[in-house]
């Protein structure tokens, strides 16, 4: 995954981002798919000292633990959903730091509120870091990470601790459009979503989301049983719908509430899930919610986050705003990959 490119009119900028790096531990690592592999990592000191004041591989990092960090008031670990860090391993038996390309961008797809548990999706290549942490990291192995990008969920300013995310207005109608590991900073902000939902109604809330997700293959699409989990969920707020580009013809099978078609996500798809985003429930309606929902009568999204490979986050903004699916051009936010 690489970092995020800041499109015109389409991002909030981030402030007080965490720019400072940070150790962290490996505690599992689990192949997802066949070119993915999970990592789980634990915070355990913030932000580490460099003791030889040089650049990384040289002499041994010292720092505080976590809670000495915080207590003093030190600048711990923060991020925002949708967020990257930057990884760069720590000198190990099965890692040297190379003179250059020692340092690795990953997304993260762990919530906030799972800290100072991180779990980030890397997918393989030669990337000398992709490929250690893919094949060589063990638990135990100390790396270090910090922060960044601007492409991130939108919440209401003053939620997190120590990151200020230049709030709006509630979202009640949220639009995730995912292409093969794009949908790993996407994964987070759904998290980070579920979770203010239940926050704000105890689970009763008519605010919905629908992520559309594409892949090329069957075997290529990631967290399908958490994605499952959630959707299955009456209560949940939450469609998903698959489209599987290749492999075969696929004629609108439910699989165990999740919708997979065969194609790649096109203006139809988009429509269709918008046009859901904008259902009331019949309990919304009895409780006379359906006002609320749809503030001004249209059938629209009112945030969309998409992130996926070259040509397709600037193709789903194109079809969201020419076809008058969001309020404007500002509502659209994506990432774009180098």
């Amino acid at each position: 995954m690489a970092k995020s490119t800041k499109s015109k009119n389409r991002m909030n900028v981030v402030q007080n981002m965490t720019t400072e790096w940070h150790r962290a531990t490996v505690v599992s690592r689990t192949l997802l798919s066949p070119s993915v592999t999970g990592l789980a990592l634990r915070i355990v000191a913030s932000p580490p000292v460099e003791a030889d004041g040089g650049a990384h591989g040289g002499g041994a990092l010292a720092g505080p633990s976590a809670p000495a960090a915080a207590a003093s008031g030190g600048d711990f670990f923060a991020f925002l959903p949708g967020q990257w860090v930057d990884f760069r391993p720590r000198p190990c038996s099965t890692w040297e730091p190379p003179s250059s390309r020692g340092i690795g961008g990953y997304s993260l797809t762990s919530a906030p509120s799972s800290l100072p548990a991180l779990e980030l999706a890397i997918r393989r290549s030669r990337h000398p870091v992709a490929k250690w942490a893919s094949v060589d990291a063990r638990p135990g192995d100390e790396v270090d990470v910090r922060a960044g990008g601007t492409f991130a969920y939108d919440r209401p300013a003053g939620k997190y601790d120590g990151v200020a995310a230049g709030g709006r207005r509630n979202r009640r109608r949220t639009l995730f459009v995912a292409g093969g590991v794009g949908i790993n900073p996407l994964l987070s902000m759904i998290r980070q979503w579920r979770e203010d939902r239940a926050e704000r109604s105890d689970g009763d809330d008519p605010s919905r989301a629908a992520l559309l997700y594409s892949a090329r293959t069957r075997e290529e699409f990631l967290f399908l049983d958490e994605l499952r989990s959630w959707a299955r969920d009456e209560k949940s707020g939450l469609r998903v719908t698959c489209s599987v580009s290749r492999g075969g013809a696929i004629t609108g099978s439910n699989e165990g509430t999740i919708l997979f078609n065969g194609g790649r996500i096109n203006e139809t798809m988009i429509r269709d899930a918008v046009e859901w985003l904008n259902e009331s429930r019949d309990e919304d309606v009895a409780q006379g919610e359906k006002e609320e929902m749809v503030e001004d009568g249209t059938t629209i999204a009112d945030a969309a986050y998409v992130c996926g490979p070259p040509g397709m986050p600037e193709s789903v903004a194109e079809i969201l705003v020419g076809e008058a699916l969001v309020r404007s051009a500002d509502d659209v936010r994506f990432e774009k990959w180098w």
